[in-house]
């Protein structure tokens, strides 16, 4: 069996967490009520894990409201 490790840039996966969640939260507001429930449990996906990442203090700033 093969071990296999790979260095992960951790800032560079919270900028496209943070990037991804933006424009999700920005098509919500014009999406149709079939697409809202998509992007609802997207954007929860995204927030889950910037909390796991310890980026609570910065989606205190771009709140999902539901």
């Amino acid at each position: 069996m093969h071990k296999i490790e790979h260095e992960v840039d951790i800032d560079w996966v919270i900028g496209q967490l943070k990037g991804q969640y933006l424009e999700r939260l920005a098509q919500l507001k014009t999406a149709n009520k079939k697409e809202k429930a998509l992007l609802h449990c997207i954007v929860i996906g995204y927030e889950s894990s910037l909390q796991l990442l310890n980026q609570k203090d910065w989606l205190q700033e771009y709140p999902f409201e539901p």
